[in-house]
């Protein structure tokens, strides 16, 4: 049990540490696909935006509404997208 506890801690930094990372290099809407200045203009709209997108980005899910536009932001993704294969193969895999 504090396997799984600290695992779920571990990823909730991973996922904080990555929301700030899109936070900082893609601020402006006009960095990504299906944000603009309507749903995406205070701290708080950012701030989530970028969250739906770090999990589905962790989820691998990937659903394709919200994409970045900058290679930065595409590359950061990877990434992130390629860490996360890697850790869900390694709980199957002993």
């Amino acid at each position: 049990m504090r396997n799984i506890t600290k695992k779920i801690i571990l990823y909730l930094f991973v996922l904080f540490f990555v929301v700030f990372v899109f936070m900082t290099v893609g601020w402006d809407s006009e960095n990504w696909n299906g944000l603009d200045d309507t749903n995406d203009n205070t701290f708080e709209d950012k701030f989530i935006n970028r969250m739906y997108f770090t999990f589905v980005t962790f989820s691998t899910s990937g659903y394709g509404d919200i994409t970045p536009k900058s290679k930065t932001l595409k590359l950061i993704s990877c990434v992130v997208a390629f860490i996360m294969i890697i850790e869900m193969v390694s709980l199957f895999v002993k």
